[in-house]
Order: C-alpha cells, then structure tokens, then sequence
C-alpha cells in the first residue's frame, strides 16, 4: 500500500502485529498522493486510499491497472451521495 510520506510511521505502526492488524501488506512511501499514483502505473505500489481528485486524475492517466475497489465514508457522510 502507498502511502504520503507524512502517514508511513504510522502505516508500519498499524503493520507492527500483522495478527492483529488482520491484513497481510507493505508500506510504500510516495511523497504525496500523485506520487502514489505513480508508484502503482510504475508497479512498486498496488494500492492507494485515494481522494475523489485523484481518482480523477488517475481516470485521465493512460493506465489498465486503476481500479475503485471500495469506498470509505466518515460518519458524517456514510448516506451522502
């Protein structure tokens, strides 16, 4: 999983006990978002939690390997449109 610079200690603190954590997974630094994105066209990356501008930007990026395969809502917007 790819994740901005500024979330990696706490993606490997999340991955400390990968029993508990429930997953099995590696932390990938990018220095942001975009970078992150770069990283999975590139294939040193397979996933990213993504905003709504990035899934824009990857949509116009020549790329087979983007795909949505969930989406996360905070309580505040879990019956937004």
């Amino acid at each position: 999983m790819c994740v901005p610079e500024k979330y990696y200690q706490d993606c490997l603190d999340l991955l400390k006990d990968p029993s508990e954590a429930g997953i099995l997974m590696q932390c990938v630094a990018g220095r942001d978002r975009i970078d992150c994105l770069d990283k999975i066209n590139q294939r040193k990356a397979d996933v990213l939690a993504s905003e709504p501008e990035d899934m824009y930007v990857a949509y116009h990026t020549k790329n087979q390997d983007y795909r949505v395969i969930s989406e996360i809502r905070t309580k505040d917007d879990k019956d937004g449109e």
